[in-house]
C-alpha cells in the first residue's frame, strides 16, 4: 500500500527507495495515486529490484509506453481509464473466487464469462492482467495441455494435495484424477539421486467414454 502524504513524484521516490530497502521480499506495491506509480517504478528501477511488481491504475501515456517498451519483462501493470476503486475491487473479487477453486482448470475467457455476471464493468483486458499478476506471484498455476488455450488454477504448495489431469484428444475435455503411485516415485527418485520434486505436472492424453463412441479404434475392447 502506497501510504505516502506527499504525493509528488520526488515524495514518492523517496518513499518508495526507504520501503524496499525496508522490506527487500515485498512482492508487490499498490499504488492508488496515478501520480506517484511512475515515480514508484522508477525508484525500484533505480535499485536494481527486479523482482517486485508495481500495481497502477488510469495508466498514463508514459506509464503505458513503459509497459509497452519493456513488454513480458515489464513489473508495472496498469490499466488505462481504470480508477484505483474500480481495479482493486475487481482483484479482490477474482482472488476471493480464486482461493474458493471457483476457476479451476478456466481460461480467461470463461473467466471474464464467469465474472461479467457480477460485475459487468469488468473487461477481459482486465483479467487477462490480473492472472498475469497471480502467476507472477505463484498465487495461481498456469496450465498448458497443448491445444493453444491456458488455464489457471489456484497454487496451494502442497505436493500431498497434486492431482493429475487425463486429457481427451477428441472433445479436449480435462479429467482431473488423484494416484498415490506419483509419490512413491518421488520419493525413489530422491533416495536415487538426491533431487527433491516441489512441483510437477502429470497429463494423460487418449479418448474418454463418449469420444471411444466416435473413435472406436480407440475404444476399450475388454
Amino acid at each position: 500500500m502506497n501510504r505516502t502524504q506527499d504525493r509528488t513524484s520526488d515524495g514518492c521516490y523517496i518513499w518508495a527507495t526507504d520501503m524496499i530497502t525496508a522490506y527487500p521480499e515485498t512482492d508487490a506495491i499498490f499504488c492508488y495515486w496515478a501520480e506517484c506509480t511512475m515515480a514508484t517504478y522508477n525508484a525500484l528501477q533505480d535499485a536494481g529490484n527486479t523482482k517486485t511488481k508495481i500495481i497502477g491504475y488510469d495508466a498514463t501515456e508514459e506509464q503505458q509506453e513503459t509497459m509497452k517498451k519493456d513488454g513480458t519483462n515489464c513489473l508495472l501493470y496498469a490499466s488505462p481509464g481504470m480508477s484505483s476503486a474500480k481495479m482493486a475491487t475487481q482483484c479482490v473479487m477474482m482472488m476471493e473466487d480464486i482461493f474458493a477453486d471457483k476457476y479451476k482448470r478456466s481460461g480467461p475467457e470463461d473467466i471474464y464469462e464467469m465474472v461479467k455476471g457480477e460485475n459487468p464493468d469488468i473487461g477481459l483486458a482486465t483479467v487477462y492482467r490480473s492472472l498475469e499478476l497471480f502467476t507472477s506471484l505463484d498465487l495461481v498455476k498456469k496450465l498448458d495441455f497443448g491445444d493453444g488455450r491456458s488455464r489457471y488454477e489456484l497454487n496451494d504448495h502442497n505436493l500431498s494435495h497434486s492431482h493429475h489431469h487425463l486429457i481427451c484428444l477428441g472433445c479436449g475435455r480435462v479429467i482431473e484424477f488423484n494416484s498415490d503411485f506419483i509419490e512413491a516415485t518421488r520419493e525413489k527418485i530422491k533416495g536415487k539421486n538426491g533431487f527433491n520434486i516441489v512441483d510437477y505436472q502429470l497429463k494423460f492424453y487418449g479418448y474418454c467414454k463418449e469420444c471411444q463412441i466416435t473413435h472406436p479404434e480407440y475404444a476399450d475392447k475388454e
